[in-house]
């Protein structure tokens, strides 16, 4: 499993089929048009590392991060011992002028053996921050944090218009004031043209009149005290799994039962209380109606080069250009004489324009009706 930020622009990407190794990437987009692979991995304490496995990965890309545990051990960063994954971990990123990035700190904490540094982090052309080991999950491995020396491209938060406190008036006369009267249109450039300057007098129009507001997730906080239940139980668990004793295994899972019911009570009045607020003259009111009786219907990724795209804008980009690959103009598909019929209605049509109204009348929201 791999988190990332939403705010991020990224894609997921599919990797090729490998032996033992698990791995899940995903492919986060750079400045200067640049682009990053970055791969969580698994390495089970019994299989060996597969040079061929590692190949895939980081020949995919210029720029790659590898992070996770790997069960290799080598005293170059900081394990007690050197195994046999640790000794071909090394030599095969030496061979390919890759960078190993470990913490300080152990990271691993069994019972039956001293302490060891598992997870670690390899890159390839990227610079990062020396990592940390922080105890700060409740399990036997601590994770490591550090910083990418690379600037990602970040998504805009959604902005939507507020129809509801529109200037309706004053979106009519700047668009009144915006487009040109009795255009005229000689040729399919000058449509492309009057198409254009009304899109963007629509849109100058809208920019004027008629105001943005971000659209905001509703999380849940949690209160300090029930934040301090969590922390108390994450201890708990790591010391049972540090020392295998069962007194603090016992806690660990009486406090985790409070905890769970303490959040469910806090999910079950932040829900009751929005309930209350909903009435059947307010717009909320449905919307919750709409979304509580709808299917939802998943629409899977496009899958293009191995890569995974979720998002609606690269995959309307992505159509558009599997369109015009395999659509091609066919414009000697009828005969002369209905080419020649098709030339003289087109001809006559920009010889003789229809003269628009000299007013334009707005249409009023409440004329439209499904």
């Amino acid at each position: 499993m791999l988190l990332i930020n939403s705010t991020i622009k990224h894609d997921e990407f599919a990797l090729p089929s490998m032996g033992r190794l698990e791995a899940v990437a995903v492919c986060i987009c750079l400045h200067n048009n640049e682009q990053l692979l970055f791969v969580s991995t698994y390495l089970p304490p019994a299989a060996p590392v597969n040079r061929t496995d590692m190949d895939k990965i980081f020949s995919a890309f210029t720029s790659v991060v590898v992070v996770g545990d790997l069960n290799s051990k080598h005293v170059a960063w900081n394990g007690p011992s050197v195994d046999s994954n640790g000794k071909t971990l090394l030599t095969y990123c030496t061979d390919k002028n890759l960078s190993i990035h470990y913490p300080n700190q152990p990271t691993h904490f069994p019972h039956n053996s001293p302490p060891s540094v598992l997870d670690i982090a390899i890159t390839k052309h990227c610079s990062v921050s020396k990592p940390l080991a922080t105890p700060s999950l409740s399990s036997d491995h601590n994770p490591i944090v550090f910083k990418i020396q690379q600037r990602p491209v970040l998504t805009t938060p959604r902005m939507v218009y507020d129809y509801k406190h529109a200037d309706w008036k004053l979106f009519k006369s700047t668009l009144d004031g915006t487009i040109p009267r009795n255009p005229t249109l000689l040729s399919t450039a000058d449509l492309e043209q009057a198409v254009i300057a009304f899109e963007i007098a629509i849109r100058q129009a809208a920019t004027t009149a008629i105001s943005l507001h971000k659209v905001v997730r509703n999380q849940l906080t949690l209160p300090p005290a029930l934040t301090q239940i969590l922390k108390l139980k994450n201890y708990y668990r790591r010391r049972s799994q540090r020392l295998r004793s069962p007194i603090f295994r016992y806690l660990a899972h009486i406090v985790n039962q409070i905890f769970l019911v303490k959040l469910q009570r806090l999910k079950n009045a932040k829900w009751n209380s929005f309930l209350r607020t909903l009435h059947p003259q307010k717009p909320s009111f449905w919307k919750v109606t709409r979304y509580s009786t709808t299917t939802k219907l998943t629409i899977p990724p496009l899958l293009r080069n191995g890569t995974q795209i979720f998002r609606p804008l690269k995959k309307a980009e992505e159509l558009a250009r599997q369109f015009e690959r395999v659509h091609n103009l066919t414009l000697h598909m009828s005969t002369s004489h209905h080419s020649q019929i098709i030339t003289r209605t087109v001809n006559k049509a920009f010889r003789h324009p229809i003269s628009p109204a000299t007013t334009i009348q707005p249409t009023n929201p409440h004329e439209i009706r499904r």
